[in-house]
């Protein structure tokens, strides 16, 4: 009877000592490091959402105090370079040719072939018939080009940047890509790639009523163009004015009337045909604050008129971007430990997930994150919202979403971003699975940071 005391007893302590340590093993997560295989894992499922171009905003402007404004274009739209959160939209998906504007696309898949080294801003660009000026439509924007000219790649971005040169146009689509058709049917797969279901092209220098687009997928357009391509503002869009041929030149002004004239503004493109009406994809900077707005179908009685309701837009809509958002950055959370009941293993990480289009790599992952707030907007908080407030159970799978971090300013709610496992924890055996389960009945665990 005395041996079976005993080793009762000594199996009671054994297992108080098991629960001892289950408890404190629960209490104070320690996650080992990844494998090498998991770290592979973590590499996939860490960029685990698809983050489109542009979105809503996150909160709501009437509950931060944000006035709406209008403007004069029949379709518009103003978004927060840096976030895609859309700050005003209007008709934004109305179907309007984007007339000049096109020379984006085409400049878009000009440097897409320079960055894969297949073209060169030096290269010198021979000139077919087709792109004289002497042989443009009546009419036509140009930078008079000619037979016999020598004309470098760099030139003739610059002449569709500045000046708009439908006949800029038409020789880098023949030098690109052999022929006008092929190269629209590389701007077509271009916009595909991008998800843009209304917006087509049928020529490259925008001069076709056939051209499609909507402001809501060419600002989405613009973003990516100026997420790849930071550096073509400066070089092209934002130079002032343009002359060419080199002997004799024929200087002419940037088309965009808003440059030089509104504060911060550094670009973009503008767009006429009748069919369109006076369009213009205009980008400004303040600060920490860029912003992107695209307008189609504005009014106007000829160019000068035109340009007058372009400039007016121009104002509200920067002024309205100016004085009522501001954009911040913050360092992404640290990783999270979190223990991990009834598993194999005791402890993972909870990270903050990346979308897909910022990296490919977890060393790549950006260390901080860019948000949109509202201009009053005095103090940042970041709180972590766990899916359950007692302890978390395996199997957990890497991926999983257990929780979000919340960021919120003067009470409201800016962003919030899925927490997911850094790894897999398969189920453990019985015994283990038995004592997690006291250890969480006694302590009702709450997952903290």
């Amino acid at each position: 009877m005395k041996i079976f005391l005993k080793s009762f007893v000594a199996f009671c302590a054994v297992c108080a000592l098991y629960l001892g340590y289950s408890i404190y093993r629960l209490k104070n997560p320690n996650p080992q490091a990844l494998t090498v295989e998991e770290n592979t894992t973590l590499e996939t499922v860490l960029l685990r959402y698809d983050e489109p171009l542009i979105s809503p905003l996150f909160w709501n402007r009437e509950t931060a105090g944000i006035k709406t404004i209008d403007i004069n274009a029949a379709s518009g739209v103003l978004i927060d370079v840096k976030t895609g959160s859309i700050l005003y939209e209007k008709n934004s998906d109305r179907i309007i040719p984007p007339a000049s504007m096109t020379k984006l696309a085409v400049m878009y898949v000009v440097f897409q072939d320079i960055a894969a080294g297949k073209a060169s801003l030096d290269d010198i660009v021979p000139l077919k018939s087709a792109s004289w000026a002497v042989n443009a439509p009546a009419g036509s924007s140009l930078m008079f080009l000619a037979e016999g000219q020598t004309v470098s790649l760099r030139e003739l971005l610059l002449g569709l940047a500045v000046v708009s040169g439908n006949d800029a146009a038409t020789a880098v689509a023949d030098y690109i890509a052999g022929s006008q058709s092929a190269f629209i049917e590389r701007m077509n797969a271009e916009m595909k790639k991008l998800g843009l279901k209304h917006t087509r092209f049928a020529d490259s220098s925008g001069y076709s009523e056939h051209n499609r687009t909507t402001a809501r997928e060419f600002i989405s357009f613009a973003r990516a163009y100026l997420n790849l391509y930071p550096e073509s503002l400066n070089e092209f869009h934002s130079v002032k004015e343009f002359g060419y041929p080199k002997s004799n030149p024929i200087v002419q002004k940037n088309t965009n009337p808003a440059l030089g004239i509104i504060e911060g503004v550094n670009g973009l493109k503008t767009g006429f045909i009748p069919e369109s009406g006076y369009n213009l994809a205009l980008t400004a900077e303040r600060g920490s604050v860029s912003v992107l707005s695209v307008t189609l179908g504005g009014p106007g009685k000829g160019t000068k008129q035109g340009n007058e309701y372009r400039l007016e837009d121009a104002r509200i809509l920067t002024s309205y971007a100016f004085d009522n958002f501001q954009t911040i950055s913050v360092n992404r959370s640290d990783p999270i430990a979190l223990s991990a009941a009834c598993g194999k293993k005791s402890a993972f990480f909870a990270r903050e997930a990346v979308p897909r289009s910022n990296t490919t790599k977890i060393e790549e992952v950006p260390p901080e994150i860019t948000l949109t707030l509202p201009a009053s907007a005095a103090e940042l908080k970041r709180t972590f919202i766990f899916k359950t407030k007692n302890c978390m159970r395996a199997p957990i799978k890497a991926g999983d979403i257990v929780g979000k971090s919340v960021y919120s300013a003067d009470g409201l709610t800016v962003k919030e971003i899925p927490l997911i496992a850094d790894r897999n924890i398969e189920k453990a055996g019985f015994i283990k699975t038995l004592f997690d389960k006291i250890a969480c009945k006694i302590m009702n665990l709450q997952i903290k940071q």
